[in-house]
């Protein structure tokens, strides 16, 4: 069982072991300590129900017998967490941090200026996580009482606040819930754009009875979400959907609202509708933006009024239902252009979750393919399959125009046609179109950069939108024999390109999961090997390839270069790669 990880930033629960007071936390809120630092004393077994893993961090550093705030390394742990997986699901922030001599009993002295609200270090902290994490949630842990801490929680913008010593397991699992970032059973990812989209519906359907409208393109997975919402919502009544699209104009009304005998041609019995049976439940209306505008009309009415009327009858019925709506299409415009009514626009706008592509779920897709694998075998066989690293790749990099629906498709197929494979590779994925053109089905993907195309100045502006439409801009100019006398003349272009590359592998090279991808090679700066496997998702990498794509990397631009040499980091990586493939070294002029 995955458990969600909390980092929590105290002064007290932060110094390093034996920390008697971490300990009692750990137990008394159901914590699992995984801190670098922590001696394993105490057995995760030995805490009954765990609620979650914790990293504790002290935000601060000792440096000859003198404690002192440490922003940047704090902020450089949230970040850690922020971007990597396993991320931060919550963050506990402590307020009050003392400095100072570190006295006989092991704690800092403290400074005047540790006790002045307006100095607080940790409010410190949380200004710079609210401009970096915009979207991190953070919740106040505090050692004094809310009315005794003389800061405007409020105004401050966190999520929450706590008194440390008056809460339990069941505060923090509360509190996780309503404002954590959280996987679910049901929903696979764990991606930062699906987290918060559940994070969105978990809180709507928790602490709140708002009608929800669910955007997002076709297969996203809008009558997932919907379902989710309703189960966690603990509404009594059913979950009823409705596919607005499906139904011919002439029949939705009766579908929805139901109709008496006789109400019209063919009316032979009493109808009840699909508004009634989601009486005390959820209504899920999909493809709300397909319903025709006399309809419209007609919802707005039961959602203000909490009431209808069947088909041919003139008896109100009073209900208790709420609504979601799903669209993939953009329904402001379609006001605009005045095919859907505006006044029934805003009774859903005010609570509404934005589901992701899956283009923009890139860690996510091995995590669902694999869910997709074993479901298939399921219903064709009972043959175990596994994915080649090289289709695991390819999945990643395709484009996904149908989202999650397509990527299920792909699965199946490959299943269905394939029954005595127990290894899938590349040519056993149906894709319809090589990942790199599958933009032309999708209308908000950059624009296809034709191979012949002038690149002035002017159109360039026009052609870059993203950084795969840069990148193409760049290798088009580099390598082009058509071109190649403009090489070169876009010097800030290719430098920013450069930087860009540049900053890649520092962060692979810095990245603690490079180990398990070169176990044997060195820890560091010097293991070049793990962080271009970790980069590229070539597992079966040589030292000396892995050289050779160093250099190139950082050869991309010779000014870059030389600030690339004066970084520790980068420049070590540098020379290593020459060191392994001396050959085919770029030589700047003057050097």
């Amino acid at each position: 069982m995955t458990f969600p990880r909390i980092l929590i930033i105290d002064d007290l629960y932060g110094r390093k072991p034996p920390n008697r007071d971490r300990e009692d936390l750990c137990l008394r809120l159901g914590l699992k300590d995984v801190t670098l630092d922590y001696d394993g004393k105490i057995r995760p077994e030995k805490i009954p129900d765990l609620v979650a893993e914790v990293v504790f961090c002290s935000g601060q550093v000792e440096t000859g017998g003198v404690m002192e705030n440490d922003l940047s390394g704090t902020l450089e742990l949230v970040r850690s967490g922020w971007r990597n997986w396993p991320r931060w699901a919550l963050v506990l922030l402590d307020l009050h941090f003392k400095t100072g001599t570190i006295g006989a009993d092991g704690e800092p002295v403290g400074r005047d200026s540790d006790r002045d609200p307006r100095q607080y270090f940790g409010l410190t902290i949380f200004e710079n996580m609210r401009h970096e994490f915009p979207k991190l949630p953070v919740v106040i842990f505090s050692s004094m009482d809310r009315e005794d801490v003389k800061v405007d929680i409020t105004n401050l913008g966190a999520n929450d606040f706590l008194v440390r010593d008056k809460i339990g397991r069941a505060d923090i699992g509360s509190c996780l819930l309503s404002h954590g970032l959280l996987e679910d059973n049901n929903i696979v990812g764990h991606s930062l754009p699906i987290l918060l989209a559940l994070k969105d519906a978990r809180y709507l359907a928790k602490h709140s009875s708002l009608n929800i409208l669910i955007m997002g393109e076709s297969g996203t997975g809008k009558e997932l979400f919907a379902k989710a919402v309703h189960n966690w919502s603990g509404r009594e009544g059913a979950f009823v959907d409705v596919n607005c699209a499906a139904i011919p104009q002439g029949l939705i009304e009766s579908e929805l609202f139901g109709h008496e005998k006789g109400a019209f041609t063919g009316a032979t019995a009493k109808k009840i509708g699909k508004i009634e049976l989601a009486h005390k439940g959820t209504l899920f209306l999909d493809e709300i933006a397909d319903m025709s505008e006399s309809m419209q009309a007609k919802l707005l009415r039961t959602l203000q009024e909490q009431e209808f009327e069947r088909v041919g009858g003139n008896k109100t019925f009073k209900v208790n239902v709420r609504v979601i709506a799903a669209t993939n299409k953009n329904l402001l415009q379609m006001i605009e252009e005045g095919s859907f009514r505006d006044d029934l626009y805003y009774r859903f706008a005010s609570a509404d979750i934005h589901l992701p592509p899956l283009k923009e779920r890139k860690e996510d897709i091995a995590l669902l393919a694999c869910k997709f694998l074993r479901e298939a075998e399921k219903v064709n066989s009972a043959t175990k399959r596994e994915f080649s690293d090289e289709a695991v790749n390819l999945l990643i990099g395709y484009f996904w125009p149908g989202n999650v629906r397509e990527l299920q498709n792909v699965i199946n197929t490959s299943v269905a046609k394939n029954p005595n494979q127990d290894l899938l590779v590349p040519r056993h994925l149906e894709l319809t179109q090589e990942s790199t053109r599958s933009a032309k089905s999708s209308p908000d993907r950059m624009h296809e950069i034709p191979e012949n195309a002038l690149y002035t100045k002017a159109s360039i502006a026009d052609t870059i939108t993203d950084l795969d439409s840069l990148i193409k801009v760049l290798d088009n100019i580099a390598l082009s024999k058509e071109y190649k006398e403009l090489y070169g003349k876009l010097p800030v272009l290719q430098q920013a390109y450069a930087r860009l590359l540049a900053r890649y592998l520092k962060a692979a090279l810095l990245c603690p999961a490079i180990r398990r991808f070169s176990p044997k090679q060195p820890e560091g700066e010097n293991n070049i090997t793990g962080a271009m496997k970790c980069l590229t998702g070539q597992t079966r990498l040589s030292t000396s390839r892995a050289a050779d794509m160093v250099k190139k990397l950082l050869q991309t631009d010779s000014e870059v270069l030389k600030e690339i040499e004066k970084d520790t980091i980068l420049g070590t990586a540098y020379k290593e790669g020459i060191r392994l493939r001396p050959k085919g070294t770029k030589k700047r002029k003057g050097n």
